[in-house]
């Protein structure tokens, strides 16, 4: 993942042709356009953990961040150095992180590790939206805090892996029943295959906070097992033997 680079093409000139302010700019002006700067290197790692992107050129929160250091007294150039030092910083600890956590999905050891990057991700991501600047970029999911961020960030990780929190063993169970009827669509056609999934919209299979991810779940599932097809012969038990496995799982009450 690449940050956007939005104060890079200015700041190159920084070096070459240095501001004409005679007074040097305060630790505390250059340090809030360093968060500036940091906020522009969050900004596509918050948009993969739900974020929505308000500014995906930046050219809207660069203008702002100028507007501030020139408030301050600071040239563009110098602003835009200091911002764009503070984003290259930002953009390649965040992707040292996540390449870290990534490396370690196969292995459920590493779980822990991976929530408590999301947990870091979904931090910062708060602090750029409830910034009166920061908010130019990111708009927070709505009704989210950061904490529920954080855990579905995670969970979109290890979902693949049917680690997700949410993906209890009656929804993998209920998975595997839709890749059988996905798996089977061909030879009984979409009306059979819809109905083999019929328990999974029973009461108490879904709870109703997890509805739309698990029903996307099985989806994916369906889709997959629409891929790779099986035999007539093979389907006549396949889908009575998952639904027989869904079946002896307890229900949520």
């Amino acid at each position: 993942m690449k940050s956007v680079g939005m104060f890079a093409a200015l700041a190159v000139g920084a070096w070459i042709a240095p501001t004409l302010a005679s007074a040097q700019p305060s630790p505390l002006v250059m340090g809030r356009l360093e968060t500036y700067g940091r906020f522009a290197g969050d900004a596509p790692f918050c948009e993969a953990a739900g974020y929505k992107r308000l500014d995906p050129s930046g050219e809207a929160y660069r203008q702002a961040v100028d507007k501030v250091a020139d408030r301050a007294g600071v040239g563009a150039q110098d602003a835009e150095a200091a911002a764009a030092a503070a984003q290259a910083r930002e953009s390649q600890e965040m992707q040292a992180g996540l390449d870290k956590v990534k490396a370690r999905l196969a292995d459920p050891s590493g779980d822990a590790d991976l929530r408590l990057f999301a947990t870091e991700v979904a931090a910062r991501c708060h602090r750029v939206a409830d910034d009166p600047l920061g908010s130019i970029l990111l708009e927070p999911p709505p009704r989210s805090r950061a904490s529920s961020v954080a855990l579905r960030y995670a969970d979109s990780l290890l979902e693949p892996l049917g680690r997700a929190g949410w993906q209890t063993p009656l929804i993998k169970a209920g998975a595997a029943l839709a890749e059988a009827a996905g798996a089977c669509e061909a030879h009984l056609g979409k009306g059979a295959a819809d109905a083999a999934m019929a328990p999974l919209r029973e009461p108490y299979v879904v709870p109703p906070d997890i509805y739309d991810q698990a029903f996307a779940y099985f989806d994916k599932r369906r889709a997959a097992g629409r891929a790779h097809p099986e035999t007539a012969a093979q389907c006549r038990g396949l889908i009575a033997k998952r639904a027989a496995e869904f079946r002896k799982i307890p229900k949520l009450k």
